[in-house]
């Protein structure tokens, strides 16, 4: 099988590829190779000389219009459906969605020299913080040479020059076979568009280029396994052909195994173009093809067939190489002081991406410092291309060591890491270099609160954020500014921060609210809201009342409060108690005590309220009060008539005979004595004595019966009389 690179067409096919140029050193290498093959941007010429332009001028007739700002709306390839007229085994298919290798010898050709690569189909979907094993190639910038060979290989060619070591170009008069092989946008519902895509491919000349025709929006090449085989054959010979077989080839020299066989018929997946200026007497067609091997070099060709299943030369091959499109779209996003999201968009080609960061500042690189090169980088982490997108964007976020400090990101797409070693990969496939950084102007402390310490004092407690060392916190009263300090951390940034507020400027009673943001040399954060907090004196502990030992009034005693008291003293107020008896008025006193002389009545309760006073000129501000209740209670007791204590409290008396006995009152009021159960074995009465109740038995018959003595203090006793024989 003859190969050879169609040299002067594949310049043209490179030329009509650039639709953008990197930028930085990126620029810088493109500008050196575009000018010496003839592929030059707007943006490369202005900067090289007069001589490289003319140069340029006379190898193309068409030269890269490449703006920056060029952006192509990139399709997921692996939403594409194959088209009709897919084999199995040689045997043309009219099913669009066929397109695997059938035969034994086929896969066993295929799976010759892949299974180095065969290790990188385990990426996951996840996040990983994990390092790359890769070893980062770097490059030689003057190495022009390999340089563009790697650009060829990137564009889809294997050769970028025209001519011969001697300088003369290639005669293509009878030159026919693959001219290209493009990654076009497939549309299986709409062969019309597909077509115009492709015609307007073929002219090779931006001024009809438009980007969203492509897959990948820097280079026209092959996206997700999937694309379009363009090739020539002799004028006429078209005409007799009635399928076209796609041959698949691990060398140059091989002859390749039928990996898919599609009728000419098929309009949804053969598609007769226009010639391009470079075979205008040619027939020209394109074929969409989507099992392109994405995992190393393989050779392709095109078989053609005739009636009869005559089969005719397809002509040259082409060397395929799977590369995926420079990393675009990147945007750094701040999300705190410690992080650093990052976005660019998916490539339906990558396995996985690494994302780098560069070791030093943006501030840190000189100016003609070359940003492109990753060993100035560290690997931070790396996402599967297969992790779920949002609006087709990939993203990753970084922790950073600083704030407001920028880094340097570059993002680098693999598809195998074979393919990641070859020469200027890095240069040609990852993305330009974006600045990031973590700022303290998105920090915002989540919770912050605000709590009373002691009398006067107000604690603050917040959860510390990293790279964050320093924190403003302003105090408003009644919702009024009234104070502003700073506060530096001591202690481990994220550990749980705490600031106790003791101005002597803090007024008692009145709501007060602090507000936090972080604060840097060159930022502020978001400010966080505590409660409102208010300062009163602590109520008062331990309060209780006694009875005084007259029977009268009570005694009201209850904790003092030292502590307190010299908190008050230390924001010049007067520290003092009140006390208010039943519903009275209250009363202001210095102790922590308080003496009830007044008459109460045996039997009826007393209310005494307590609470604490702040006294500062004619403001006070009062705790919230405690209260207790005394009653003064009546207790009988029972004695013999001569006032000698009873060895229990029932009485005795003998038939026909008299006895007597003592009641006396702890209240001394007065006393009364009554029939319990209503029984007469005894006669009783009594009399008020000296403070004291007179009680007379005279028995009548043998037996028991129950009497009760009552007071007027509330007092009651029940006792027995038992009436015994004489």
């Amino acid at each position: 099988m003859k190969h050879k690179t169609l040299k002067t067409m594949l310049m043209m096919a490179l030329s009509a590829a650039i639709l953008a140029t990197p930028a930085n050193v990126k620029a810088d290498q493109a500008a050196a190779a575009t000018a010496a093959s003839a592929v030059v941007s707007e943006e490369a010429a202005a900067a090289d000389n007069e001589a490289a332009k003319d140069a340029a001028a006379a190898d193309t007739a068409g030269t890269a219009d490449t703006a920056e700002g060029t952006q192509a709306a990139v399709t997921d390839a692996k939403n594409d459906e194959a088209p009709a007229d897919v084999k199995n085994n040689g045997a043309a298919t009219d099913d669009p969605a066929d397109t695997s290798v059938g035969s034994k010898d086929v896969q066993a050709d295929a799976k010759d020299g892949s299974t180095a690569a065969a290790g990188d189909d385990t990426a996951g979907t996840g996040v990983s913080d994990e390092g790359s094993s890769e070893d980062l190639k770097t490059y030689d910038p003057a190495d022009y040479d390999k340089y563009m060979k790697a650009l060829a290989k990137a564009k889809g060619t294997d050769e970028m020059t025209g001519a011969d070591e001697e300088g003369s170009e290639d005669d293509l008069s009878n030159a026919y076979g693959i001219f290209d092989i493009a990654g076009l946008k497939y549309d299986k519902n709409s062969p019309a568009s597909n077509l115009t895509r492709l015609n307007r491919h073929v002219t090779y000349d931006l001024e009809y280029y438009i980007p969203t025709d492509y897959l990948h929006p820097h280079y026209a090449t092959v996206c997700g396994k999937a694309g379009y085989i363009l090739f020539a054959l002799p004028a006429g010979y078209g005409d007799k052909v009635v399928s076209f077989q796609v041959l698949e080839s691990l060398t140059e020299d091989s002859t390749g195994v039928v990996v898919a066989d599609l009728k000419k018929s098929n309009t949804k997946a053969v598609y007769k173009i226009n010639s391009p200026s470079f075979f205008p007497d040619k027939d020209c067609y394109a074929v969409y093809f989507n099992k392109f091997n994405l995992k190393q070099i393989r050779y392709y060709s095109i078989r053609p067939i005739e009636a009869g299943g005559i089969q005719g030369d397809g002509g040259y091959s082409y060397a395929f190489y799977p590369s995926p499109d420079m990393v675009t779209g990147v945007e750094t996003v701040t999300v705190n002081a410690a992080k650093v999201r990052i976005y660019w968009k998916h490539d339906a080609c990558v396995k996985k991406y690494e994302i780098y960061r560069s070791l030093k500042h943006v501030t840190d690189f000189a100016e003609d410092e070359d940003k492109n090169d990753l060993t100035k980088y560290e690997l931070r982490g790396t996402i599967s291309g297969t992790a779920p997108v949002k609006k087709g964007l990939h993203s990753y976020v970084d922790k950073v060591p600083d704030a407001d400090n920028a880094y340097y990101y570059i993002i680098r797409p693999i598809i195998t890491p074979q393919l990641a070693q070859e020469d200027y990969y890095n240069i040609l496939y990852c993305s330009d270099p974006v600045a990031g950084e973590a700022s303290v102007s998105k920090a915002k402390v989540k919770s912050f609160k605000a709590s009373v310490a002691s009398l006067g004092k107000f604690k603050l407690t917040w959860k510390g954020l990293k790279n964050v060392s320093q924190y403003t916190i302003t105090r408003y009263k009644n919702n009024v500014y009234d104070y502003e300090f700073e506060y530096d951390v001591t202690k481990k940034q994220t550990a749980t921060q705490e600031y106790t507020d003791n101005d002597t400027s803090i007024a008692l009673g009145v709501n007060y609210h602090y507000t936090i943001r972080p604060t840097s040399d060159s930022a502020d954060g978001k400010k966080t809201k505590s409660g409102v907090v208010r300062s009163v004196p602590t109520s008062i502990s331990g309060l209780k009342a006694d009875k005084r030992s007259n029977n009268r009034g009570a005694y009201v005693s209850w904790n003092d409060n030292g502590t307190e008291r010299k908190a008050a003293e230390r924001l010049d107020y007067e520290y003092r108690y009140q006390i208010k008896i039943d519903n009275g008025d209250w009363q202001t006193i210095r102790s922590s005590n308080y003496d009830d002389t007044s008459s109460l009545k045996a039997g009826t309760k007393r209310t005494y309220s307590v609470r604490v006073a702040c006294v500062r000129g004619s403001k006070t501000v009062t705790s919230d009060e405690v209260s207790c209740t005394f009653k003064i209670s009546d207790s009988i007791s029972i004695k013999n008539g001569d006032g000698s204590d009873m060895s229990s409290d029932t009485m005795y008396v003998a038939v026909n005979n008299t006895s007597y006995y003592r009641a006396y009152s702890s209240s001394g009021s007065d006393m009364s004595v009554h029939s319990v159960d209503g029984n007469s074995y005894a006669d009783f009465s009594g009399s008020m004595r000296d403070g004291y109740l007179y009680i007379y038995l005279r028995g009548n018959r043998v037996g028991e019966q129950r009497i009760k003595i009552t007071s007027d203090g509330g007092g009651s006793k029940e006792v027995k009389i038992n009436v015994v024989p004489q």
